[in-house]
């Protein structure tokens, strides 16, 4: 009998060890899950924290980019407005470019003859503010200090119409090469021109230049 009790003392003090080595065992499998939980918390909350600020900084900048686009026409309107009432965009701004552009982008040089507001009677009133006549074409600038709709499809019109021919038949065997110049032009307003073969010119980069360059490739390849 005691050799029994020993083995049975023996059965039991296994049985407890066992149960403490399981205790233990699920402790460290409960405390494993703990971590594992905090550290997927962690990845998916820094992953938020980051698209959340990868979106912050998408807003900004394009927030940036258009309080940049709306100061810069806003400050080119304002200067419309000043050279309107002083009556100067077109003697100071468009006209000291027009020959510029004529040789940047047509290779027309040393024009024959350089007009500015010039008015004719027939055959109907009509004002020109920019005519340079070179050998071989004409470089006529429509100038307003605010491009209104109804200016630009006028000009469109009379482009489209060869009406200025009539006002100078003269020139009549010269290409004319039609550019419609403000200060600013909208973007509607730019497709619209572009649309119908007539470049548009505007401040860039503090000059007046050409914003609509594709139309200058089909006004190069007319004979």
């Amino acid at each position: 009998m005691p050799v029994i009790e020993e083995k049975v003392n023996n059965l039991e003090a296994l049985a407890a060890q066992t149960q403490i080595m399981v205790q233990g065992l699920s402790y460290e499998v409960s405390r494993t899950q703990i971590q594992i939980d905090n550290v997927s918390r962690n990845v998916n909350t820094l992953g938020q924290e980051m698209k959340d600020f990868k979106t912050y900084t998408q807003a900004t900048i394009e927030e940036m980019k258009q309080d940049s686009k709306k100061m810069r026409d806003d400050m080119n309107k304002k200067w419309g407005d000043l050279a309107n009432k002083w009556g100067t965009i077109v003697e100071d701004l468009v006209a000291p470019n027009v020959e510029a552009i004529g040789e940047k982008y047509f290779n027309l040089k040393d024009y024959d003859t350089f007009i500015t507001n010039m008015k004719k009677r027939k055959p109907r009133d009509k004002e020109f503010d920019v005519i340079a006549v070179y050998d071989t074409a004409i470089v006529l600038v429509e100038v307003k200090s605010t491009p209104g709709t109804s200016y630009i499809e006028d000009f469109i019109d009379f482009i489209k119409n060869k009406e200025f021919y009539s006002f100078f038949p003269e020139y009549k065997e010269k290409e004319i090469i039609p550019i419609f110049a403000s200060l600013h032009i909208p973007d509607e307003a730019t497709k619209r021109l572009s649309r119908n073969n007539i470049m548009a010119m505007a401040m860039s980069d503090n000059i007046m230049d050409i914003i609509n360059p594709e139309v200058i490739k089909y006004l190069s390849a007319k004979p």
